[in-house]
């Protein structure tokens, strides 16, 4: 029947399909990504169109086309975390916040595109320039987008696809960046302990001493 959900146990009447962007379809049909991690896929609407759509558990969706036995698949949502920030890079939405860090969890920074389907996830695990990817702000200038994260101020630029981390270790005066302004050429970095700001256009740290904010 078309446009009838069907669960998980209905999975085995379709023919086998073979995803198709980096990702693997197993025969008991598991999603597997390219950093091996796998999501069960739990049912599927036939449309009007015979194309199949997945429905996958802690990922998204899937569009099967049975002509090809070819299915494509496309994260979206939110990652595992409760949600602190929320900024605009031109038409595309940032999301950030502080994540679940369960055995099975899966927390992170999200990017929702403005065109194309597919979100984008950026985890600590597998970006080494991003030790922390608990985010308390977010802020974009340009192409590029400031976190203030629970291990310094992370830096992504999306042109160059590049990051940065400002942490103690380079002169932050605190690791736990609750917020994020930016004013003329300098980026300030909010803590409890005092704020400390970073030039634009040389990259340089400093701390700001004034006793009306750090007495």
């Amino acid at each position: 029947p078309r446009e009838i959900f069907r669960s998980r146990d209905d999975l085995d009447e379709l023919p086998n399909f073979f995803a198709n962007r980096g990702f693997q379809l197993t025969g008991d049909w598991l999603l597997i990504d390219d950093n091996f991690d796998e999501y069960p896929v739990v049912g599927y609407i036939r449309d009007r169109f015979d194309r199949i759509w997945f429905l996958v558990d802690g990922f998204g969706i899937g569009m099967g086309d049975l002509f090809s036995s070819r299915a494509d698949f496309y994260r979206i949502g939110l990652p595992d975390i409760e949600p602190r920030a929320l900024e605009y890079q031109y038409d595309d939405l940032w999301i950030g916040g502080i994540g679940d860090r369960g055995r099975d969890s899966r927390p992170g920074i999200a990017r929702w595109p403005y065109v194309g389907v597919a979100w984008d996830y950026y985890q600590e695990r597998f970006v080494s320039r991003l030790p922390k990817d608990d985010v308390n702000s977010i802020l974009a200038d340009g192409d590029s987008v400031w976190f203030a994260t629970t291990y310094g101020v992370t830096l992504f630029d999306t042109r160059s696809n590049k990051w940065r981390n400002y942490n103690q270790n380079n002169g932050l005066v605190d690791d736990e960046v609750l917020d994020l302004a930016i004013l003329q050429d300098y980026l300030y970095a909010g803590t409890e302990r005092g704020i400390s700001r970073i030039s634009l256009i040389t990259g340089r740290l400093e701390k700001i001493k004034d006793r009306r904010i750090n007495g």
